[in-house]
């Protein structure tokens, strides 16, 4: 018997049966009745054109989402047993499945938002396995976000939470300095951030995207997500048009380190608010900027790489959609001779996202519990 498994996902769905893959449409945000009935439509849709009942319906493992208790009403009606799914354990299944590739390999996931093995939130993550399991190596330090969705809107809550966080005095002035105006909340957020170790603490975040929405804010170049992503996708559009400029010289990386699993990011934003006083044009910071996460993620891959023998290197998340950050790091891990691995027949992004559940909850494992990644320091 084939194994079928039905896989709902913020932004799709996805019908797998042996080895053969069928995704929805794009449907988005489950944020009202209407693309939540969407969702249930297409998923039923899906089974009826599969033609089999499914055995399992697999959800992101966020407790909040929406799509965990669609996810379950899918199962009930089904007769089937449902299976949570870490966020950065799917897009590397789904990169891996999408481009035809069993593993082992090293993933570099980076996106904006991805619910962590005891809460924390995720979205920069350094791994290795397959399908089977994930071990995360190295991740982005963390730094505490208040706000939650107030905090992805506005770009100055996460510019604030790491110049508070990483620089201290320094960090507080600046982010007085630099958003006074812009943020009536600022005090309050200073406030907040200051007494985050008293038993009032708010999720440590540890994601690529309020990275980018933090250096987005500094350098001015947005200070609103009007949309998802806005503020990433301001600054790789100043990041383009400085690279064809400058053709293949590339900027000085800012300085980052490494403190046992974790990137730290002190003396980046060091670099940027120099640079700032200096009134260099946002568009090289920017350039500095993203040439510094190319040699974050490249430094990172280089360590796993000595750990665990492996050279193959998959890229998944939304931020691989960042046409600099993609080209330049597949260039940089091929120079070191490692293969790099992008997905080819499912959207990089969490458009592919129910593709790399399905493929998680369809593998088997020993014991048979939940799939859940394995978190360890190097």
């Amino acid at each position: 018997m084939p194994i079928l498994c039905y896989s709902s996902a913020l932004f799709g769905s996805c019908l797998l049966s042996g080895s053969n893959a069928v995704l929805s449409q794009h449907i988005g945000d489950l944020e009202n009745d209407e693309s939540q009935q969407f969702l249930m439509d297409a998923a039923r849709a899906l089974v009826v054109f599969g033609g089999r009942t499914p055995s399992v319906v697999a959800c992101d493992m966020h407790p909040g989402y929406r799509s965990r208790s669609l996810a379950a009403a899918l199962a009930a009606e089904y007769g089937a047993r449902t299976a949570a799914i870490q966020h950065h354990h799917a897009h590397f299944a789904s990169c891996l499945a999408a481009a035809g590739h069993a593993g082992p390999a090293i993933g570099a996931i980076l996106d904006g938002t991805g619910y962590g093995e005891k809460g924390e939130v995720w979205g920069f993550e350094i791994v290795s396995g397959s399908p089977r399991s994930v071990r995360r190596h190295f991740h982005l330090e963390a730094v505490p976000l208040p706000g939650g969705d107030w905090a992805v809107r506005n770009p100055a809550v996460s510019a604030v939470a790491y110049l508070a966080s990483l620089l201290g005095e320094r960090g507080e002035e600046a982010a007085r300095k630099l958003f006074k105006a812009d943020l009536p909340e600022l005090e309050m957020l200073l406030r907040i951030l200051a007494i985050r170790d008293s038993g009032k603490s708010v999720p440590p975040v540890s994601s690529c995207g309020r990275l980018f929405d933090a250096v987005a804010a500094i350098t001015g170049v947005c200070r609103e997500n009007t949309y998802d992503g806005r503020a990433p996708s301001e600054l790789c559009a100043l990041v383009n048009d400085q690279d064809a400029d400058r053709g293949r010289r590339q900027p000085a990386p800012y300085a980052f380190a490494f403190a046992g699993d974790a990137i730290r990011a002190a003396a980046l934003f060091e670099g940027i608010l120099d640079d700032v006083a200096r009134e260099l044009p946002a568009a090289l910071v920017a350039l500095r900027f993203h040439a510094t996460v190319v040699a974050m993620v490249a430094a990172a891959v280089r360590k796993v790489r000595a750990l665990t023998g492996i050279t193959a290197v998959a890229l998944g998340g939304g931020c691989w959609q960042n046409e600099y950050l993609s080209t330049h790091v597949s260039a940089a891990l091929n120079a070191d001779g490692m293969t790099v691995v992008l997905p080819e027949a499912a959207p990089v992004n969490d458009g592919g996202l129910s593709l790399g559940q399905a493929v998680v909850a369809a593998t088997p494992v020993n014991p048979p519990e939940a799939h859940r990644t394995v978190v360890f320091a190097p």
